[in-house]
């Protein structure tokens, strides 16, 4: 149930992060549409369940946003 959890919380983080990184780029309905995509791709989904990689999962939008505004 933990691990249910915690991969529940990860996909949703994910998908928050993937809308602030593409509405600094886009307007909100097409940062929506963009989050709602990320979420529902077919590696995500196989990086959650089979792999575990739930930072990486994570990491992702985290990381493009931080190189479009230059830091690290």
């Amino acid at each position: 149930l933990a691990v249910n959890i915690t991969h529940t919380f990860y996909l949703y983080l994910a998908g928050i992060a993937m809308f602030i990184f593409a509405r600094d780029l886009f307007s909100e309905q097409a940062a929506f549409v963009s989050a709602v995509t990320y979420m529902s791709a077919p590696y995500l989904g196989y990086d959650i369940i089979y792999r575990g990689a739930l930072a990486e999962t994570f990491r992702l939008p985290r990381s493009l946003r931080l190189r479009k505004s230059g830091s690290r």
